[in-house]
């Protein structure tokens, strides 16, 4: 809840709400910043899945981002995922993969690593 109301006051941030027969059913972020824009936290409710809901809030957020002068947007996806193929299908192209490495909380205490 914390993050949510971060990207809400986020300076060039823009949130997105899509809503079916007046409820609330996804929604993502917009950033701008100068010419670069950054689509993030798209979501929608699992009851409204299948609408075709996350195809047009990738498509809003593009459209705004081209009259906010936007040359360039970027989006992260889980690979293979239903949202990578959203986002392929609204003409993205895959730039790079990315590693992301975590380690278990119940590993963090057995560190030999001093911290001072």
């Amino acid at each position: 809840l914390l993050l949510t109301r971060a990207f809400f006051r986020m300076a060039g941030g823009v949130p997105v709400i899509a809503e079916v027969e007046g409820q609330p059913a996804g929604g993502g972020m917009l950033a701008v910043s100068g010419q670069e824009a950054a689509l993030f936290a798209g979501s929608v409710h699992p009851a409204f899945r299948g609408r075709r809901l996350q195809p047009a809030l990738i498509d809003w957020r593009l459209r705004l981002a081209q009259k906010r002068g936007c040359r360039w947007a970027t989006v992260e996806t889980v690979p293979d995922s239903i949202s990578a193929r959203n986002v392929e299908q609204s003409g993205f192209r895959l730039a790079y993969h990315a590693a992301l490495w975590r380690k278990p909380p119940s590993s963090i205490a057995g560190n030999r690593t001093q911290m001072v």
